[in-house]
């Protein structure tokens, strides 16, 4: 069946790099068209916004906007098919805050396709964690956060409404993996100019870029700098804590219904007390019920409707 408009053949876009390595980056979509490319239009959107980041409309010149705007090299050419010429996006000096995930649409005025992928930029905090989980593949997710209790009370501070923030330039120093003074002052000076991590619990001033990077999972926040052995032994302590937790509540429960079958069971005995002195019952029959709490307590209903 031959192809009358567009499909995307695939999406090039790179799944982690490292801020201050790369000049620039490249995200390209590669696509085939048929016979009809009336309207063809090339668009890339970041984490599924609703305007696009880069527009090309075939025949025009391509548009860099939002978060890119003045950060795409908008003279770069994918192809020399007039087609295809501005379908990829080159970000010069790419940093931390445009981690996320990148959609390339391609449509006509038949046709539309689209395809997502990811891209993480990590500043050199990650590199300390592998070295210090001894994990070389361990890589950050968007949704990884450095906890605010690796932040110094001097880079913080409460706003008006109650809310913890960062100061802008705010580096992590507490409670850190140890390294030699020389890397440890080396890292620190050259991280000063990069953008800061967002820290968990405690939210960022509205200056401070965000870094994606260096956030662990809410579940990793205690062992993010473990190794994987670690990690793991970490888990099951945290399963077994959790299983003795619910042995400890269930323990109480049937701790207060003994209790209550105690306080019911003297109540009953009462009951029988009062009945053999009235002379409702014999001292046999309340030697029997006494042995016997179900047949005391139906005992002692029968007994208060014949009163």
């Amino acid at each position: 069946m031959k192809l009358i408009s567009v499909e995307i053949v695939k999406i090039e876009v790179p799944e982690i790099i490292q801020y201050g390595v790369q000049d620039a980056v490249i995200l390209d979509c590669d696509y085939a068209y048929g016979n009809n490319t009336s309207g063809l239009v090339v668009k890339w959107f970041f984490r599924n916004k609703a305007r696009p980041v880069y527009q090309w409309i075939v025949s025009q010149k391509p548009q860099d906007m939002g978060i890119l705007r003045g950060r795409v090299d908008l003279a770069y050419r994918a192809s020399s098919d007039p087609l295809k010429m501005y379908r990829a996006l080159r970000i010069v000096k790419p940093n931390t805050d445009i981690s996320g995930d990148y959609t390339c649409v391609v449509s006509t005025f038949m046709d539309e396709d689209s395809r997502t992928k990811q891209m993480i930029v990590f500043d050199r905090w990650a590199e300390k964690i592998r070295r210090n989980r001894n994990d070389s593949s361990w890589k950050p997710t968007k949704n990884t956060k450095i906890c605010s209790l690796h932040f110094e009370d001097e880079v913080k501070y409460i706003t008006k409404g109650g809310l913890c923030r960062l100061r802008k330039g705010a580096v992590p120093t507490k409670d850190l993996p140890v390294f030699s003074t020389e890397e440890k002052s080396d890292d620190l000076s050259q991280e000063q100019n990069q953008p800061q991590p967002e820290a968990s619990g405690c939210e960022m001033d509205k200056n401070v870029n965000l870094s994606a990077s260096m956030t662990p999972l809410s579940s990793e926040l205690d062992s993010i700098f473990d190794s994987p052995k670690k990690a793991s032994l970490r888990r099951q302590l945290r399963k077994k804590i959790l299983l003795q937790r619910k042995h400890s509540r269930k323990i109480k429960t049937l701790k207060q219904k003994n209790r209550s079958l105690k306080k019911r069971n003297a109540t009953l005995k009462n009951i029988l007390v009062e009945l053999r002195k009235k002379r409702y019952i014999n001292n046999d029959i309340s030697n029997i019920l006494s042995e016997n709490v179900f047949a005391a307590d139906l005992y002692s209903s029968l007994a208060k409707k014949n009163m």
